[in-house]
């Protein structure tokens, strides 16, 4: 059975689904064409949420989760800031900065990593390569480079945030400028 923090994101999910959803279809036949679907479906979104609530139940394959964002050719999935938030509320994963030169942290980081430095790390970042990882830097670039090399080694649940920590803020989510 899921807890209860785990139960409110998996309604808090499976209602945006819908919203989306409905929101698609209306705005589709308002066009006079036929609806798009243009957001998950809700049965989709579920999926996910329940995959989150098993793993956080100690339910399922142990550490790993696949977080079920659609990998793209080069072996990782692009995320957007409302997909970090959602993680970061529901999921155990592993945010890496892998900005240089350091320049904060969203809070939560686990650890920074320079994006170019990345295979002298690995010890790390979580043994178990299909454990959820999301990279993260500025604008996106340095972060992409570092998915590219892990996903190259194997690591099969890496994530990558859109547009990196300027869109974070740009949000208006938190941002810790540290050191």
């Amino acid at each position: 059975m899921p807890d209860r923090k785990n139960l409110l994101t998996i309604v808090l999910l499976a209602t945006t689904a819908m919203i989306t959803g409905a929101c698609s279809q209306a705005a589709s036949s308002n066009e006079g064409a036929a609806p798009s679907g243009g957001g998950p479906a809700a049965a989709d979104v579920l999926s996910v949420a329940e995959g989150a609530s098993a793993a956080g139940s100690g339910e399922g394959s142990g550490s790993s989760l696949d977080a079920g964002f659609a990998k793209n050719a080069d072996g990782y999935a692009d995320i957007s800031v409302d997909d970090l938030a959602t993680l970061l509320a529901s999921t155990d994963v592993t945010l890496v900065n892998t900005h240089i030169p350091f320049e904060g942290d969203i809070p939560g980081t686990d650890v920074s990593i320079p994006y170019d430095q990345i295979e002298a790390h690995l010890d790390e970042l979580p043994a178990d390569r299909d454990a959820p990882i999301v990279l993260y830097c500025r604008s996106g670039s340095m972060s992409t480079d570092a998915a590219r090399r892990l996903a190259k080694l194997g690591y099969t649940n890496i994530m990558e945030l859109d547009d990196g920590f300027r869109a974070w803020q740009s949000t208006g989510h938190p941002f810790d400028r540290g050191q």
